[in-house]
């Protein structure tokens, strides 16, 4: 029990203090970083590489029948999209099956970001990029997944197909940039 909350809170950056006195009972302190933050995210994947999704900036989930180009429908009207097989040189993508609608913050456009599938919704610890990634534009952190694994949390703002004002390019940790 505690082993796995003292292994979460360590993970973190944080400390969890236990201190027991027999007849009087135990107390508990957990102190986390203020920069951590609980997030919800959804996780998409494309090829073997997952990504997970801020929550509060998706609008909408559609499934795509057949593959897209640039552009999908949503609500009636043609809407810019990028594939992030496009953005990341990722092996073993492109089936492109799911589509993840957001807004542009500043104009409140929608657009879409194109992944192969879609996973789990869930409240997760965003920590801050720390060197050498502090610099990457295109993610606001990363958090870990169950089984140890980093994932990059994406600014969808910044993945925004460059047909739309936000579109700016993000350099890539991944290797190359991303495309427009």
């Amino acid at each position: 029990g505690m082993d796995i909350v003292a292994t979460a809170v360590n993970s973190l950056g944080g400390k969890l203090d236990i201190e027991n006195e027999y007849g009087k009972g135990v107390k508990i302190s957990m102190e986390l970083p203020k920069a951590a933050s609980i997030t919800r995210i959804l996780f998409v994947k494309t090829g073997a590489t997952m990504f997970a999704l801020p929550l509060s900036k998706v609008e909408k989930i559609i499934m795509l029948s057949e593959a897209s180009g640039n552009r999908i429908d949503y609500l009636g009207s043609s809407i810019p999209a990028k594939r992030l097989s496009d953005a990341f040189p990722i092996k073993g993508s492109g089936k492109g099956r799911v589509a993840v609608v957001a807004r542009d913050e500043k104009t409140g456009n929608p657009f879409a970001i194109i992944a192969d599938e879609y996973g789990d919704e869930m409240e997760a610890f965003v920590r801050p990029l720390r060197p050498p990634f502090e610099n990457l534009d295109f993610a606001v952190g990363f958090t870990i997944t169950g089984d140890g694994r980093p994932v990059f949390v994406l600014d969808l703002t910044r993945l925004a197909p460059a047909s739309t004002p936000c579109g700016a390019p993000a350099a890539s940790a991944l290797g190359g940039g991303v495309s427009s």
